[in-house]
């Protein structure tokens, strides 16, 4: 019988990997890869592909992956994501990150993260986002199940969007320095079953109207020790975006995620 529901959650997955994405987000959320680190050498890969042939070629890749070693007082992490949508051999949307993130573990509760990262986004016309930044974060587990992670920092980030869609006042080049505050929820429910939140608040020094947030609520279950099947809702808000874009953008997901 066991064997029977995994097969059906299998193929389950399969087809609703191939739910359509909405928009994408400004703000990478890296958290649900972080919660598969370990002792030692780690690694994961979720992925989702999409090959159409017929009366339109439709290509779709998307992907988020995460490698890293930690010991003792020391963590480093390299994480990467990419999305490709094209159609008829035309490029839809296209996005991609890269950040690299290191970690000076205090104790089981407090640890420090600093971290670089590089992304591009077709959808929300920016070319690149580079940002440098730091902090704190500390861990409040209340029970075996539920576990808690709270952090604050600072980052310094360097912006250069598409200047043929914007609008002649505004400004393709833009350095900020911003707040990072972050708060991280997880809960084991039953035996196979974790409900996942991460959020964001990165509002700029200067002015805090100028803020981003970004809300993930997922839920993976697991298929075998090194399977899961997920599904996300993602909420992400820009109180100061180009005029071209909305200030907010849903995106409804689910996919595979392998642990290595």
């Amino acid at each position: 019988m066991g064997k029977i529901i995994n097969g059906i959650l299998l193929f389950t997955a399969i087809l609703l990997l191939q739910t359509p994405k909405a928009q994408s987000q400004t703000i990478v959320n890296v958290e649900k890869l972080q919660a598969q680190a370990k002792p030692g050498w780690f690694a994961g890969l979720s992925a989702d592909f999409d090959l159409e042939k017929g009366n339109s070629e439709v290509l779709e890749i998307e992907g988020q992956s995460i490698i890293g070693y930690e010991q003792r007082r020391h963590a480093i992490k390299l994480f990467t994501g990419l999305r490709f949508l094209s159609e008829d051999q035309n490029t839809i949307t296209s996005r991609s990150f890269l950040q690299l993130r290191y970690n000076y573990i205090f104790n089981n509760r407090y640890r420090t993260f600093s971290f670089y990262q590089y992304q591009q986004n077709k959808d929300l016309i920016l070319k690149s986002r580079q940002l440098i930044g730091a902090g704190l974060r500390r861990k409040f587990g209340t029970a075996e199940t539920l576990d808690l992670h709270l952090g604050a920092g600072l980052m310094y980030e360097d912006e250069k969007l598409d200047e043929e869609q914007l609008f002649p006042d505004e400004a393709s080049n833009t350095n900020v320095l911003r707040l990072n505050a972050i708060a991280f929820f997880s809960h084991q429910i039953g035996t196979n079953s974790t409900l996942l939140n991460s959020t964001y608040y990165q509002p700029a020094v200067s002015d805090f109207s100028d803020f981003r947030l970004l809300n993930e609520m997922s839920l993976e279950v697991a298929i075998k020790e090194y399977l899961d099947l997920t599904f996300s809702f993602v909420w992400r808000y820009d109180n100061n975006p180009p005029q071209i874009l909305k200030k907010s953008d849903i995106n409804i997901t689910s996919g595979l995620t392998i642990h290595l």
